[in-house]
């Protein structure tokens, strides 16, 4: 009765750290989560995922999704509560795991429940819930000792994410290969590090370019940068694997019982065929084009671990310990191991031991969302590490404590500063938003089969103009914070900065909301090519011409926020507390204000009251002062006027 009471408590401490986080947004992952509910919704609509639907992710999670939706309303927070539900049974799957490794229910419950990336994970529309949902589950049929329904469960696990394939093949190995890994595996990592700086050091002194270096990373302290990482990265693994045997740090039992290896294969196989093979059927090759060929070329060979290895370093250097939420817990426990743990369970170090070895081949990027199912797995064998509660109860009541601050906004990463602005902008007639969540919370109906722009322009590599084609006769287009952010990204920008320059050609910005801090949401409209446009930035009027950035235009020195609503070819404008009208009329754009603020994007010359820039001659009828860093403009008559015509 007891225990009873403690499983109560904690999946009420479950709840309470997590139901305040599902009405909010969170910036980074709105884009992802807003994809998977639009697919979730349409699927539920009768859409069938590849067929009509882009989308690169096996379909187990869009299936629950899709079913959750025809039960409860199609909306954003019941979209959540379905990873809510999920993450309720993986604390009571970790509880039954906790309690068949001796006693330890209790406390394997409260991982779950205390992670802070779980936190955050069960409180979004992501696939991580449901991994963490098999992830227990195939942890407490392998100390069960069920290896078939175990590699069943695994080949369906497959079919949410492929960042569960590493977790998956580390399960049948650590069944079908008995293998013992000794301490020396330490004094081995050691001798491969220093064996490794001892070769790239006179390589790199040899020819000090920066490709050389980026061939040679560090496992673990250098970001992985360029393909040709995979050779350095291979270099290493091999010095480890040879001083792993120079030192007997790991022991194999020659024994293999080739008819299990195949009966446990054939089990997977059957579960991932139950859940795949139907969308084969209806779609044919293009399901495998999306599935498993598209991602090939999002990661690098080898760099999965050392990666993210790599990031925790830089950002314990930079002082950004905010960032290492995804691991708090993890260090927690590990800290508990060193200072008064005691042996971990040896059939649990070998699967970590096999976990880290095929999350270290894996060739996928090294955010913690993708070696999640790692992450959890090195807590539960952590975890078996401490076996007196007094020593261990002091640490869970400062987690606990750590845990409760996320629903109240104390870390920076927590919430979206300005996320009212996504419900803000009123659309009408067809509409496509690039970051779904807005077309999601707004019911927009977009064109299905582009409801993932990402992967259609990264994975894919749609051609933007292509890409604008297939949205048809859509009026409305919506970009918001994360189209900007994807600017900033090396050859997938000039993508997106593409299609910017056609809504600022063949569009008219009709609404705009934008801070100072970078968060936007901007409405445009489709309509005639027209040489002279407006945009925002960072809390500030821009204007174009023919899709080029030719002038910043604000009615302060420091901005903080702008808001912009048209209204035919005049728009009001409001500039923290300082209300204006603009015109914009061909290639004149009228200002009806006392002054106004130009920042010019290069070098100028102003004759009289002509201002040559680039190609461009730039009338203005208004009193000119040039001052250091922008030219102040000075109203006649309460308004100002500025003319673009091209040079050549």
């Amino acid at each position: 009765m007891r225990k009873e009471i403690l499983l109560l408590s904690v999946i009420a401490v479950y709840v309470i750290l997590r139901a305040p986080l599902l009405f909010h947004f969170y910036g980074s992952f709105d884009y992802d989560e807003g994809t998977y509910l639009m697919i979730g919704k349409e699927f539920a609509r009768g859409t069938i995922p590849y067929k009509d639907i882009f989308t690169v992710h096996p379909p187990l999670y869009y299936i629950l999704l899709a079913l959750w939706f025809k039960i409860f309303p199609a909306t954003y927070v019941w979209g959540r509560g379905l990873s809510l539900f999920l993450g309720l049974v993986s604390v009571i799957l970790a509880y039954k795991l906790g309690e068949a490794l001796g006693g330890r229910g209790i406390l394997i419950a409260l991982i779950p429940t205390l992670d802070l990336q779980t936190i955050f994970l069960n409180s979004l529309a992501l696939h991580e819930t449901l991994l963490e949902l098999f992830v227990f589950l195939s942890v407490y049929l392998y100390i069960k000792g069920r290896p078939k329904l175990s590699a069943f469960v695994l080949g369906m696990g497959t079919s949410i994410k492929h960042t569960f394939l590493p977790f998956a093949v580390a399960i049948l190995m650590s069944i079908i290969v008995n293998v013992r890994v000794k301490r020396s595996i330490f004094k081995a990592l050691v001798e491969a590090y220093l064996a490794y700086i001892l070769i790239i050091t006179p390589v790199t002194i040899l020819y000090p370019h920066k490709l050389t270096k980026g061939i040679f990373p560090v496992p673990g302290f250098s970001s992985i940068e360029i393909m040709g990482a995979k050779y350095g990265l291979l270099t290493f693994l091999l010095l480890l694997t040879y001083f792993a045997l120079k030192e007997k740090a790991v022991e194999f039992n020659a024994s293999f019982d080739l008819y299990r290896a195949f009966s446990l294969l054939s089990y997977a196989i059957i579960g991932k065929a139950i859940v795949e093979l139907p969308f084969f059927l209806l779609c044919g090759n293009e399901y495998i084009e999306d599935v498993y060929l598209a991602n090939k070329g999002r990661g690098i060979l080898f760099m999965g671990l050392p990666s993210a290895l790599a990031s925790v370093i830089s950002n314990i250097r930079g002082s950004n310990f905010e960032m290492l939420y995804p691991y708090t817990l993890l260090l927690f426990l590990l800290f508990l191991y060193v200072t008064v743990g005691e042996k971990m369970r040896e059939d649990l170090v070998k699967l970590l031991f096999f976990g880290a070895l095929f999350y270290a081949l894996a060739p996928m990027p090294g955010a913690p969302r993708f070696l999640y199912p790692l992450i959890l797995l090195a807590m539960i064998a952590l975890s078996t590490s401490l076996r007196d509660p007094k020593k261990v109860a002091p640490f869970l009541v400062i987690s606990l404590i750590f845990s409760a601050t996320l629903p109240q906004g104390k870390l920076p990463i927590a919430f979206l500063e300005h996320e009212e602005i996504l419900w803000e902008p009123e659309v009408e007639g067809s509409a496509y938003s690039f970051n779904p969540m807005i077309a999601f919370i707004h019911g927009i109906s977009e064109p299905p089969y582009y409801i993932d722009n990402f992967g259609l322009l990264y994975l894919r590599k749609l051609d933007p103009g292509e890409f604008m084609k297939g949205l048809g006769n859509t009026s409305t287009i919506i970009v918001d914070t994360w189209f900007y952010s994807m600017l900033k990204k090396p050859g997938l920008g000039e993508k997106y900065k593409e299609i910017l320059n056609v809504l600022h050609t063949n569009y008219t910005l009709t609404y705009a909301h934008s801070y100072s801090d970078g968060e936007v949401v901007e409405v445009y409209k489709k309509g005639s090519a027209k040489p002279l446009n407006i945009g925002t930035e960072r809390g500030s009027l821009v204007l174009f011409h023919n899709g080029d950035k030719i002038l910043g235009l604000s009615f302060h020195e420091s901005p903080i926020s702008l808001k912009v609503v048209a209204s035919g070819n005049d728009y009001a404008v409001v500039q923290d507390n300082t209300s204006a009208r603009i015109s914009l009329v061909g290639s004149t754009l009228v200002i009806y204000a006392k002054e106004v603020i130009l920042k010019v994007p290069g070098n100028f010359t102003i004759l009289n009251n002509t201002m040559f820039f680039g190609k461009y001659k730039i009338i203005i009828k208004g009193k000119i002062d040039v001052r250091k860093g922008y030219i102040k403009l000075g109203g006649q008559g309460g308004k100002i006027v500025i003319k673009v015509d091209t040079i050549y």
